[in-house]
């Protein structure tokens, strides 16, 4: 049985090479040919060829497991979700009990689900097709209570969670998992947290889940969270994608909590990477009271280099402060 451990662990890349074992390279290209071309269609809403393309590499033998993924994208996205849910029962052990392929569905699914809502909200739409989509709601339901570990439940009512609004019986219980998916695609879990947010307020504080955001998805509007982010991605020591985050958001307007510039500082030092941006966050730490050791060592950089930086203010306010 997969447990919440598994699901919050990181990826793990894995080649697999048993099919492939005895082929020529041109038969194996030909072969991984046949599954790519069926992605490509899936990437490119193209859920029709990507339904056949992936049933074939799953007759032919090509990477059978990750096509089962990519059909389980396909027939959710264009709303056939009890499709989705039986090709899953059909290819689930050999899915979640391999770190790699538990991981590429989450992230699989969770990605095509909320890139496209199309077929979702024209089934809400239409009197029959929300009579029939209710009825797979109540059954995703009851398969994820004969067995809680089943991912594809768990995915499927949070994201009806998310676009439609639908409150299941154990919905806190349900996206509470969900959300702590190490690889949720990071838009999904940013609609997702907005929703749960709202009566769970500390969600907002969560260092852990904001560690969990690769990226900072467009949506992100929030001044404070996005404070929050960057400041998980320096506290796990991602200075490179940290400044990024910064220089983006800073052209932006956003506004940087001091907490945030004097952590950035930190690991600028730390790891011996001081630039610009670091000996202006410096400056204005100096300007808003702040000072020790890490900031006048900035400093003393900048007077270093004094071509490039006016530090004298900075340099003397340190000298009164002995530092």
């Amino acid at each position: 049985m997969i447990t919440l451990k598994m699901l919050r662990q990181p990826e793990v890349q894995v080649v697999d090479r048993k099919w492939r074992a005895g082929m020529t390279e041109q038969v194996k290209n030909n072969m991984l040919g046949y599954y790519a071309y069926s992605y490509l269609a899936l990437n490119e809403k193209s859920y029709k060829s990507a339904i056949s393309g992936f049933n074939y590499t799953i007759r032919k033998n090509i990477e059978v497991e990750k096509s089962a993924i990519g059909l389980i994208c396909a027939y959710a996205c264009i709303g056939n979700y009890k499709k989705a849910l039986k090709i899953y029962d059909s290819f689930k052990e050999k899915i979640i009990f391999n770190t790699r392929l538990r991981h590429q569905l989450v992230k699989d699914l969770s990605y095509f689900l909320c890139r496209d809502t199309s077929a979702m909200k024209l089934q809400r739409q239409r009197y029959f097709s929300s009579i029939f989509l209710g009825r797979t709601m109540l059954r995703t339901h009851e398969l994820y209570v004969e067995d809680s570990s089943n991912i594809l439940t768990i995915i499927f009512m949070s994201y009806w969670h998310i676009f439609t609004g639908h409150v299941f019986e154990d919905m806190k219980t349900i996206a509470d998992i969900c959300i702590y998916f190490r690889t949720l695609d990071d838009t999904f879990r940013w609609k997702l947290l907005n929703r749960l947010a709202v009566e769970e307020t500390e969600l907002w504080d969560d260092e852990t889940l904001a560690g969990m955001f690769n990226e900072i998805p467009e949506e992100v509007s929030s001044n404070d969270y996005i404070n929050t982010l960057i400041l998980s991605t320096i506290y796990s020591g991602n200075l490179e994608k940290a400044r990024d985050n910064i220089e983006i958001y800073r052209n932006k307007g956003y506004v940087f909590t001091n907490e945030v510039m004097w952590n950035f500082i930190r690991l600028s030092v730390e790891e011996d990477e001081i630039d610009d941006l670091t000996v202006n966050f410096a400056k204005h730490l100096i300007s808003e009271g702040w000072a020790d050791s890490i900031i006048a060592e900035v400093i003393r950089y900048g007077y270093v280099n004094r071509s490039r930086y006016s530090v004298k203010k900075e340099l003397n306010r340190l000298s009164y402060l002995n530092l």
